[in-house]
């Protein structure tokens, strides 16, 4: 399906919404829209809702390679991004791109409930 993005100025968050079956092409796609919002700064925090989401199109090899072009596109400071799942499979790819992405320009966690991830996020 793809990834929705939405800069949300009052919590200084950016929301992404993923769902259905998405690829690491979504995901960059969806980086550089941000990127290019007028109302996005660097220093904003990133909730990703994945609740509605599968990883069958999302590859490890896809996952590597996506963390490369995060990081070549990277600036700013160090954020946090949270990745909200539901789904075990979606899970255990999360956790395989937090732990390859674990020196990018993110501090990342997988959580299962909405409210802990906004937590961490405000913390």
């Amino acid at each position: 399906m793809g990834v929705t993005t939405k800069v949300d100025i009052e919590q200084g968050l950016v929301i992404k919404v993923a769902s259905g079956a998405f690829t690491a092409d979504d995901v960059m796609g969806s980086r550089l829209q941000m990127l290019g919002d007028p109302a996005y700064r660097p220093e904003m925090n990133i909730l990703w809702d994945m609740r509605e989401a599968s990883p069958e199109r999302l590859t490890s090899e896809s996952l590597r390679a996506l963390v490369e072009r995060i990081r070549s596109t990277a600036s700013g400071p160090w954020t946090k991004a949270a990745l909200v799942v539901s789904k075990d499979a979606m899970f255990g790819t999360s956790r395989m791109f937090q732990s390859m992405a674990q020196d990018s320009i993110y501090k990342i966690m997988v959580f299962r409930e909405m409210d802990e991830a906004l937590r961490w996020l405000k913390s």
